[in-house]
């Protein structure tokens, strides 16, 4: 009796487990060595822009944070002293291409206890390590333990000791996560699973070039060419009398013919289909990456009427989730240690926003100042708002929406400025 799985299946087709070509195919394990990451990164332009691009446009335009103008100019002189972006950036493409990548902080403290950013020294400096530097210890299995299933510890060698380092002094970024790494203490890079994709690539425009040098060949028909080049001196007299047919040719444009030992004809290579070929290459590869096909490869998108708006503003919405579930969770106590170097304490006040990467114009920002201000105006209007309710709403939104960067700080410094004056008028009519 045959056993069926629960598959695919015909027995009147012959489509069973014993003679179907397509149930033999199965998923193997296939480990790619950080030496041949190095070499496809260093030596494709593909891959090597795969890692790069989204790191790149993830630090790009960086963040904005929300606070005073005092405030702020103490937090990006921390974030320029110790060139944050620039190290997430490199941290973000480490992880990437490696699977793991590792941020340390030290303030000067025991790096073996965790660090509290609330009562903890300010910074002293922020580094972001080589590949193989930070090793991982143990993996935390303690669920009660908020590093749960991430390393209790991790050491790397400073000269010739031994540093253990808490989990908290440490930004772990992840490229792609193993639910095995808990084994392997090691993630994937980001080209494990699309390697076949980009070496098909790579591997068809490679070939596509070599069939530039065959697009035209000359083909010479001689009568009893074998019998006639197993003699040396006829086969030197060949050699020479085409040798001469070739230069005469190049120089001239002119071929001469024996008229009865002699055939010439010549083969070309068709080239009209090739586009089409290398769209099909471009656009897997792309969706491999998940990166727009026109960025990947700076081609302007195709079909009719499209734009490429749709497939760029998905892409940055990929960039902006990445942003927000990825990379600001490990960066959370990094960024309260900031806040805690640039203005002694930690206000619960002062966050940021990730810039976004979608830029509007300038006709749709007041489309979009006029949409939001007619919103609250109706409302006031209609007897819903108040108008000194709705003026903090109104600044607030636009503010948020870019539409009037920096209105939101300048409206609290006017009320600030109006408080004190009323202030002055009140005392001032007290003595009076």
């Amino acid at each position: 009796m045959t056993q069926i799985n629960d598959t695919l299946t015909s027995m009147q087709a012959g489509i069973t487990p014993t003679r179907s070509k397509a149930q033999t195919v199965t998923y193997a394990s296939r480990t790619m060595t950080d030496q041949e990451i190095d070499n496809a990164v260093r030596f494709s332009s593909l891959a090597q822009r795969v890692v790069q691009m989204p790191s790149e446009d993830m630090t790009r335009k960086w963040r904005e944070w929300q606070a005073d103008a005092k405030q702020i100019s103490a937090i990006d002189e921390v974030e320029s002293k110790f060139n944050i972006r620039g190290k997430v950036r490199a941290n973000i493409e480490r992880g990437r291409k490696y699977g793991d990548a590792y941020i340390y902080m030290d303030n000067g403290e025991d790096t073996e206890t965790p660090l509290v950013p609330e009562t903890a020294r300010p910074l002293r400096f922020v580094n972001s390590l080589r590949p193989y530097i930070m090793i991982p210890g143990e993996i935390e299995d303690d669920p009660m333990s908020e590093y749960y299933d991430q390393p209790a510890y991790y050491e790397f060698a400073a000269g010739s000791a031994s540093v253990r380092v808490h989990p908290s002094r440490v930004v772990h970024y992840v490229g792609v996560p193993r639910d095995d790494a808990v084994v392997t203490h090691q993630n994937d890079s980001a080209l494990t699973a699309m390697m076949d994709d980009l070496k098909n690539h790579d591997s068809a425009m490679s070939n596509l070039s070599d069939m530039m040098f065959e697009a035209k060949i000359d083909i010479m028909k001689v009568k009893d060419l074998m019998r006639r080049v197993s003699d040396p001196e006829t086969e030197a007299a060949l050699t020479a009398r085409y040798q001469l047919a070739a230069l005469m040719k190049s120089v001239n444009g002119m071929l001469i013919m024996d008229m009865d030992d002699e055939e010439y004809q010549q083969k070309q290579l068709s080239f009209a289909t090739l586009p089409d070929v290398i769209d099909r290459f471009q656009i897997a590869a792309s969706g491999a990456a998940r990166i727009p096909r026109a960025l990947l490869f700076g081609v302007s998108a195709g079909g009719l009427g499209s734009t490429g708006d749709l497939e760029l503003s998905s892409y940055y919405d990929r960039i902006g989730s990445m942003q927000e579930n990825d990379l600001q969770p490990c960066m959370t106590i990094l960024d309260k240690m900031i806040i805690k170097t640039a203005l002694g304490t930690i206000p619960p006040e002062v966050h940021y926003n990730w810039r976004t990467l979608w830029q509007l114009s300038d006709k749709e920002k007041a489309e979009i100042g006029v949409n939001i201000t007619k919103k609250y105006v109706d409302a006031v209007t209609a007897g819903i708002f108040s108008a000194e309710f709705s003026t903090e709403l109104l600044i607030n939104e636009l503010t948020e929406a870019g539409v009037s960067p920096g209105l939101e700080a300048a409206y609290a410094d006017f009320t600030g400025d109006m408080h004190e004056t009323d202030l002055e008028i009140e005392e001032q009519e007290i003595t009076e």
